[in-house]
């Protein structure tokens, strides 16, 4: 029979009530997972701060480390070349001159050096002073030499200070030069100038503002990227799990106690309209199994009834009614089936409990997988940033040797009787497998820097590469000698020689060189002779990128310690929500209506027509009341028609 506009008017208030207890529903769902997206944001924005603070404490440590290293190694090599000027220099000597307003010889030439150290640029220095502290020989500090920027009379207060701690490095604000601005790294080296005792402190002065503004700009950037992603991947996941939460319990109300209710309330419009061949089917475990096997007997019981073939005896009719009733009824006049009431709902408790905490287990590995990949690719950025610092200074140094050195090392070298060798020369001797004096005092000088820790370098040498090289490429010099013209360069370095790449960066050692663990080949190369030449440094990464990593590590630990906890007990709220909350909705709202309409047509089925079917407006099943109670005042009046016409 065609559904009448009222009975879709009713339909669609039906579906109306029933979206109110599903919004509800979808409300407090959204409420866990929004407290569960608050907590899982703090939590992973705590761990990614504490990465990022570590990175920028391991990007700052490494120029700490470097110029320290650097500047160390720089000052020791000055002294050593200048051994014969330092020499005859000492304190009378030195307070004399300065008293004088002279410079002797010894000061002269470190002077110069310094000089030179600060206008090449090496290491970032823009200031660089020998100082004799006081003591009681002298009552003040006494300034030996110094670069142009810190040509002072007297050594400032602050970095007097800071050398008088004995602290290797140390920093100061606006101390070493007029109109200075910002931090500066003061890094301090005791040394003995002449060989004799003559102890001095090496201060050299690196402006550090650039360097913490860009490792600062890296961490905000890091920062606010990750601020932007975690709310996005919050408010996505928030969202997909909502949307995903309403619109199964949609499908699961809608099968499960939307479509019974509109069959139901379709029935009772036909058996209103005077068909009693109606019946519903009845489906397993169903919520309103009883309610439409109640519904089925009563309607039955009344055709019946109604058909009989003789008239007056309407007690007899009620008496069949109530005999027919009872045989269609269980243990306190409940209809057959309605064990199902109960059994249906638990089921639908239990779809929908099983289903969000699958989901949201799911939203949390997700989740979790997703902020450790982004971990991962915040401790390669970091890892990064400190390859390319060390790169540049590398560059920076190699410079610094090839331009400035390495003149004042030659010109060492010839005044004691070396001779100066042709580029012909020097390629019979490589041909030849040979070394020249030259090459075996570079090859201690690097040895030199690898045991010193200068760019804390585990090994350094040069190649030479080009045409007419034996082998396309061949170590000249190394700080293993025995490398020299013996050590197969490996195609990848040869190939970054060619293609000018500044490092590279190994993760699980480098195999050509006997290396294992994290380490950085870093590369300058520079046209010699229409010849490409290469100074190679190799330095290990495991302290700086494995302190990272192991910090990530532990901190991959904590992060689990605080979200498995959130984690669990955003899903124990969600069972109880589905438990307790889902529970009492459905109760309230669905199965005790349906146990009333159940005794209702259980009560009809023993023959009391007269049953009062209570219509609470604005419940999920007040137009199925409504369906039935206009049913059986129907059925009522077409009952008392049919007894006064017989």
């Amino acid at each position: 029979m065609a559904e009448s506009a009222s009975d879709k008017a009713t339909s669609q208030g039906l579906r109306r009530k029933r979206s109110r207890t599903l919004y509800q529903v979808t409300i407090l769902m959204v409420a866990v997972f929004l407290l569960s997206g608050l907590a899982t944001y703090f939590i992973y924005s705590g761990s990614r701060d504490r990465l990022l603070n570590k990175n920028r404490e391991k990007l700052l440590q490494m120029h700490v480390d470097t110029v320290r290293g650097n500047a160390d190694f720089a000052i020791d090599f000055l002294v050593l070349l200048g051994e014969e000027k330092l020499e005859e220099m000492d304190l009378p000597s030195l307070l004399d001159a300065s008293r004088k307003g002279e410079t002797t010889a010894g000061q002269q030439y470190l002077e110069r050096m310094l000089r030179i150290m600060v206008e090449a640029d090496f290491s970032g220095l823009q200031g660089a002073a020998l100082v004799v502290t006081p003591s009681p020989s002298n009552s003040q500090a006494l300034v030996v030499a110094a670069s142009g920027s810190l040509d002072l009379p007297e050594m400032p207060a602050e970095l007097l200070a800071g050398s008088g701690q004995g602290e290797s490095f140390f920093w100061v604000d606006e101390a070493y030069r007029k109109n200075s601005e910002g931090r500066n790294l003061v890094v301090s080296k005791e040394v003995d100038l002449n060989g004799k005792g003559l102890a001095a402190s090496f201060l050299a002065v690196r402006p550090m503002d650039g360097e913490i503004a860009a490792i600062d700009s890296f961490c905000d950037d890091k920062r606010s990227a990750g601020n932007v992603n975690l709310a996005l991947l919050s408010f996505v996941g928030i969202a997909f799990m909502s949307l995903l939460a309403y619109f199964f319990m949609s499908f699961l109300v809608r099968r499960r106690i939307t479509r019974p209710i509109e069959e139901l309330q379709r029935a009772a419009g036909e058996v209103m309209s005077g068909d009693l061949d109606v019946q519903v089917t009845v489906g397993h475990g169903e919520e309103f199994a009883g309610l439409k096997h109640a519904f089925n007997t009563m309607v039955a019981n009344l055709k019946a009834v109604l058909l009989l073939p003789f008239a007056g005896e309407d007690s007899r009719h009620l008496e069949d009614l109530a005999a027919k009733g009872e045989a269609g009824a269980g243990p306190g006049g409940e209809a057959r089936g309605g064990g199902g009431k109960a059994g249906g709902r638990a089921r639908t408790l239990f779809y929908i409990t099983v289903f969000l905490a699958a989901a949201f287990l799911a939203y949390g590995l997700a989740g979790f997988m997703i902020f450790s990949r982004w971990q991962n690719s915040l401790v390669d950025e970091g890892t990064g940033e400190m390859i390319r610092g060390i790169s540049e200074y590398f560059v920076n140094e190699s410079d610094f040797i090839r331009h400035t050195l390495d003149p004042v090392i030659t010109e060492k070298l010839v005044q004691e009787g070396m001779r100066e060798l042709s580029l012909e020369e020097n390629y019979a001797l490589m041909v030849n497998k040979q070394l020249s004096d030259y090459q075996r005092f570079y090859n201690r000088f690097c040895a030199d820097l690898v045991e010193r820790s200068a760019l804390g370098l585990d090994a350094v040498f040069v190649i030479l590469s080009g045409m007419g090289i034996p082998g396309g490429s061949t170590v000249v010099v190394s700080s293993d000698e025995s490398m020299v013209y013996e050590w197969p360069v490996p195609s990848w370095l040869g190939e970054a020689i060619d293609e000018g790449t500044p490092y590279i960066y190994f993760e699980e050692g480098i195999p050509e060189l006997g290396l294992q663990g994290e380490h950085t080949v870093v590369i300058e190369t520079f046209s010699y002779a229409q010849l490409a030449q290469a100074y190679v440094g190799v330095k290990s990464m495991r302290a700086e990128v494995g302190e990272i990593k192991d910090f990530y590590e532990s901190e991959k630990g904590a992060v689990s310690a605080r979200y498995i906890p959130t984690v669990a007990v955003s899903l124990l709220a969600l069972v109880v929500l589905s438990l307790v909350v889902l529970g009492f909705l459905l109760r309230r709202n669905i199965t005790r209506p349906v146990e009333e309409l159940s005794e209702a047509a259980g009560r009809v089925m023993q023959g009391d027509l007269d049953v009062e079917i209570a219509v609470r407006e604005g419940e999920d099943l007040a137009g199925l009341q409504r369906a039935f109670k206009e049913m059986v005042e129907s059925l009522h009046k077409l009952i008392s028609r049919s007894v006064e016409e017989d």
